[in-house]
């Protein structure tokens, strides 16, 4: 995941005003993974791999398999898959939105995780250990034995990898203070690295030296978490259950997303369903800082926005929005290509979300004076009729 530059102020703003989780679960098929380029482009994997230009309102069958996809990530435009059947565990790989694709490696245990680096050089979590290849599996190195679930490279050269982290880009290992279960997934946002089990949440600022530990709430009925992120050391957001079927007869076993803004100390539900999850885990978070989260679950993908971008119901195309000039030193001039007279309000936030300059009515010659922002990058919320619009501008 990409750096988080997220806020508590901006998050709980969101979750308060604007925290409208949308629905945008593809139809027909059951969701295994998720992952997006950025807020508006990504693919949703199962049976199929789906495709949405426009963060998940529309999606487009792109393939269908016979066998389920459990584990996909892209780089670019290089697309993996992996696929475990009792029979066969292979890789299979696309560069052209999977009109053509072959399989390009066969491995003799499941397939936990692909973390590609480059065209060539990947890295495979499986059941029995972490794998290397700098040459597209014409050759294989085995890192780490064991169970390796999830594979996170920070700051170029630092891996974590099951209950392992490395900080000569793989070259040598060394075990994690803490045990984090071999099936737990790594998270990170800014220095922060957490991790979990199922029954602790683990979260390291200094990039896993030291560790502190967290009970999952599992006295609420949380249990097994999917995914963990901290958005920073107090304000966290954890989904799950991991698994399909009751993986203990005490869990109830119901899909839930919950928030914690005092360092996982107490928990608010964010979202709950009260349906079994025989066939409804929740199990993984993509977060685009100031923008989108995304929340995936096998039969649901909910979505939800920041106040910068407000939700897809009432967001119309910027295209024909243009802020001149851009960067700005004072006064910023606003044209709308459909109708500029059609402007009812004007909304400037922060990088932070929040709001500095509102406006109700433009100057005749279309410009705002901004000249009293301290520089900085910032957001223009232009409402026209039922609809606004957005677009950023740089304040020098």
């Amino acid at each position: 995941m990409k750096k988080l530059l997220f806020t508590f102020v901006s998050f709980a703003l969101f979750i308060q005003a604007f925290g409208q989780w949308v629905d945008i679960s593809p139809t027909g098929d059951q969701i295994t993974k998720l992952w997006f380029k950025n807020s508006q482009e990504g693919f949703a994997a199962g049976h199929k791999i789906q495709y949405t230009n426009n963060g998940g309102q529309n999606w487009t069958e792109l393939e269908y398999f016979n066998e389920q996809i459990e584990v996909y990530t892209c780089l670019n435009n290089n697309c993996y898959a992996g696929i475990n059947t009792i029979t066969n565990k292979y890789i299979i790989y696309s560069s052209d939105n999977w009109i053509t694709y072959d399989t390009i490696f066969q491995c003799s245990s499941q397939i936990n995780c692909i973390k590609p680096i480059s065209i060539n050089e990947i890295f495979v979590g499986t059941y029995n250990g972490l794998l290397h290849t700098n040459d597209g599996f014409i050759t294989i190195d085995t890192l780490l034995q064991g169970t390796i679930s999830s594979i996170l490279n920070i700051q170029d050269s630092i891996f974590f990898a099951g209950n392992y982290r490395s900080f000569d880009y793989g070259l040598n290992w060394t075990p994690l203070s803490v045990g984090v279960n071999s099936f737990g997934t790594f998270n990170s946002s800014n220095n922060i690295v957490s991790g979990f089990d199922f029954f602790t949440i683990y979260f390291s600022g200094d990039y896993g030296t030291t560790w502190s530990t967290y009970p999952v709430p599992t006295s609420q009925g949380y249990f097994e978490p999917g995914d963990v992120l901290f958005l920073d050391s107090l304000n966290i957001l954890a989904c799950g259950p991991r698994y399909h079927g009751n993986y203990s007869i005490m869990e109830p076993g119901y899909q839930y997303l919950i928030l914690s803004t005092d360092g996982a100390q107490t928990w608010n539900p964010v979202f709950y369903q009260t349906t079994p999850y025989d066939t409804d885990q929740m199990n993984s978070f993509v977060y685009f800082p100031n923008d989108t989260i995304f929340v995936c679950g096998s039969n649901k993908v909910l979505r939800t926005y920041s106040p910068l971008t407000n939700s897809p119901e009432q967001f119309s195309d910027n295209s024909d929005l243009n802020l001149f000039p851009n960067p700005v030193s004072n006064l910023l001039t606003i044209y709308n290509k459909n109708n500029t007279h059609d402007i009812f309000t004007i909304i400037i936030y922060n990088n932070h979300g929040n709001i500095v300059k509102q406006i109700s009515t433009l100057q005749p010659d279309n410009t705002v004076n901004v000249i009293d922002l301290p520089a900085g990058i910032y957001l223009v919320k232009i409402s026209a009729k039922d609809t606004f619009k957005c677009k950023r501008f740089v304040k020098l």
